[in-house]
C-alpha cells in the first residue's frame, strides 16, 4: 500500500493506492447496475439483439462473482503475458544486462535525442501489441536512469509514447489489421465491395506519430522533468558490480545468443510450411507467438551475460533470480485480481455495451455532418475509452453501428477508423481501466508515493495535448481532402469538391 504523501516530517495528504481506487470503481459499477436495471435501461445492437442492463447483485451475477472468481482472475489476459515476460526480462535485468547495454548505448546518444528516441521506439513498439508495456516501459526507466536523468521521467515519456500513441503508425501492427477487418466487415452492410487495406490511413497516422513525438518531447522537457530529479528517485543500484572487460565480454556472449534467437525466429517463420506461418502464408502464428519469442530471446541473452560475467555460477543461481523476479510481480498479481473483476463487471452488468451503443446513437440522432460530426465521434471515442479500454474489444461493439452510419453521412470507412484511434489512444494514458495500474508499479519502483490519482495527474498534459493536437490534425486534413494513405483512400465518400463541408 502507498504510504501518505510527507512534507520534513509531516503528512499532508493521503494518496489512495492504485487497487483501493480500483476496488471503489468495482463497488461503484455494482451500485450502477442495480439502478440501471431498476429503470429499464437497455439498447437494440444492430442486428436487432436487445441487451439490457443487469444488477450484479441478482442471483445469477451474484453466483458467477463467486463461482468464476478464480477464471476471472486467471484469464484476464494481460497476466499471463506479464508473468511469462517476466520471466524472462526479469532474469536479463537481475544479472545486469540491460544497465549495461544502455549505459554503453547512451553514452553515444545526443542528450536531446533520449526523450523522442523513447517515444518513436514506444510508438513502433506496437508491433508487440500489450507486451510493449511490460517490455519498452520498464527499460526506459533504465534508459533514463544510465543516462543520468529521472528514471521515473523515462517511465512516464515512454507510457504516453506507448499508450497515448496507440493509435499513431509507424509500422504496421496486428492492430492494424484487427480494426481494419472489424471496419471492413461493418463498411459491407453498406457496400459489399469495399477493402480496407492496412495501409489505408497509413499518412494521416503517420503524421499523427510526428506529433506525438513532439508533444511529449515538449511535456516531458517543461512540465515533467523539472518537477523530478534523478537524485530523488529511489536508486536501484546493480547488485553486481563488474569491471567494464567483463561487461564487454558479456554483452558479446549476449550478441551472440540474440543473433541466434533471431535465426531461430527466422527459421520458424520464413519458410514455407514454417510453424509460425499460417497455411494462407500470413503471420499471424508469428504475431500470437511473439511474448513467447521475447522470453525466450531475454532469456537467452540474461543467462549468456550472466554466465560469461560470473553472476550465474550454477543451477542454484539461475533459479534464485527467477524466483526474485516473480517476487517483483507480486503487486501487480494483487492489482489485476481487483482489475479482472472490474472488468468482468462491466460485461456482466452491460454497462459497456449499452455505453457504447448509446454513444452511437447520440451521434446518428444529432443531425451534424462534416468536420463537426467527425470531431464528435472522436469525443465520443475518447469518452468511451474511459469506461471501456480494449481498442479491438470496444471497436467490435461500434463498428457494425458506427460505421455504416458515418458513410451514410459521406464519410469513408477509413476515416472513420482514424478518427476512432485518434479519439480512443488520447485518452488511454489517464485511462484506470487501462494498463495504467500495471505502469503505475514500475513508476512506484523511482518514486513510491505517486499513487494513481497523482499519476494521472502526471500523466493528464499528455492526454489533453495529443487528444487536441489530434483533432486539430483531422481539421486540417478534412478542410485540405488529403489522401488518407497511399492507397489513396480518400477521407469523405460524397463529396467532389476536394474537401468535405466545415459545417
Amino acid at each position: 500500500m502507498t504510504a501518505p504523501v510527507l512534507q520534513g516530517a509531516t503528512a499532508t495528504r493521503y494518496v489512495p493506492d492504485a487497487v483501493t481506487i480500483i476496488l471503489g470503481l468495482c463497488l461503484l459499477t455494482v451500485l450502477v447496475s442495480v439502478l440501471a436495471e431498476a429503470i429499464g435501461a437497455s439498447v437494440t445492437l444492430p442486428d436487432g439483439t436487445a441487451v439490457a442492463a443487469e444488477s450484479l447483485l441478482s442471483a445469477h451475477n451474484l453466483e458467477r462473482i463467486l463461482v468464476d472468481m478464480p477464471d476471472t482472475f486467471s484469464s484476464f489476459a494481460p497476466l499471463g503475458m506479464v508473468l511469462v515476460v517476466m520471466l524472462g526480462a526479469g532474469l536479463a535485468e537481475k544479472v545486469g544486462l540491460f544497465d549495461a547495454a544502455l549505459s554503453g548505448a547512451l553514452h553515444r546518444l545526443p542528450r536531446r535525442a533520449l526523450i523522442p528516441m523513447t517515444v518513436v521506439i514506444g510508438i513502433c513498439a506496437h508491433v508487440t501489441v500489450d507486451a510493449s508495456y511490460f517490455v519498452f516501459i520498464p527499460l526506459a526507466g533504465v534508459a533514463f536512469r544510465a543516462a543520468g536523468r529521472s528514471a521515473f521521467t523515462g517511465v512516464c515519456a515512454a507510457f504516453a509514447g506507448v499508450s497515448g500513441g496507440y493509435g499513431a503508425n509507424i509500422l504496421v501492427t496486428p492492430t492494424d489489421a484487427v480494426l481494419y477487418g472489424l471496419s471492413e466487415e461493418a463498411a459491407r452492410a453498406l457496400d459489399p465491395s469495399i477493402q480496407i487495406d492496412l495501409l489505408a490511413n497509413y499518412y494521416l497516422l503517420l503524421a499523427y506519430a510526428v506529433i506525438v513525438t513532439f508533444i511529449v518531447t515538449v511535456v516531458t522537457e517543461r512540465l515533467v522533468e523539472p518537477r523530478f530529479r534523478p537524485e530523488d528517485d529511489e536508486h536501484h543500484e546493480p547488485e553486481f558490480r563488474l569491471e567494464p572487460q567483463l561487461a564487454r565480454r558479456g554483452l558479446r556472449w549476449s550478441g551472440a545468443a540474440a543473433l541466434l534467437v533471431l535465426v531461430l525466429v527466422l527459421v520458424l517463420t520464413v519458410p514455407g510450411g514454417a510453424p509460425l506461418r499460417a497455411e494462407s502464408g500470413d503471420l499471424a502464428p508469428f504475431y500470437e507467438a511473439l511474448i513467447a519469442l521475447i522470453t525466450v530471446f531475454f532469456l537467452a541473452t540474461g543467462l549468456a551475460y550472466g554466465v560469461a560475467t560470473g553472476r550465474l555460477r550454477n543451477d542454484t543461481d539461475l533459479m534464485e533470480l527467477l524466483r526474485a523476479s516473480m517476487r517483483d510481480v507480486a503487486p501487480f498479481l494483487v492489482l489485476v485480481f481487483f482489475a479482472a473483476h472490474f472488468a468482468a463487471f462491466l460485461r456482466w452488468s452491460n454497462l459497456a455495451v449499452i455505453a457504447a451503443t448509446s454513444g452511437a446513437d447520440f451521434l446518428r440522432s444529432s443531425n451534424i455532418s462534416g468536420i463537426p460530426l467527425v470531431l464528435g465521434f472522436t469525443f465520443i471515442s475518447g469518452l468511451l475509452n474511459l469506461l471501456m479500454a480494449s481498442a479491438s474489444g470496444k471497436w467490435a461493439l461500434m463498428a457494425p453501428t458506427i460505421v455504416p452510419m458515418l458513410m451514410s453521412a459521406g464519410l469513408s470507412p477509413e476515416l472513420v477508423t482514424a478518427a476512432y484511434r485518434i479519439g480512443d489512444s488520447a485518452t488511454n494514458i489517464i485511462t484506470p481501466t487501462s494498463l495504467l495500474p500495471v505502469v503505475l508499479i514500475y513508476a512506484q519502483k523511482y518514486r513510491p508515493d505517486i499513487g494513481l490519482g497523482a499519476f494521472i495527474r502526471i500523466m493528464l498534459p499528455y492526454s489533453v495535448a495529443m487528444f487536441v493536437a489530434g483533432l486539430l490534425l483531422l481539421v486540417t486534413w478534412l478542410a485540405l481532402g488529403l489522401p488518407l494513405g497511399p492507397s489513396g483512400a480518400e477521407p469523405y465518400l460524397t463529396s467532389t469538391s476536394g474537401a468535405l463541408p466545415i459545417l
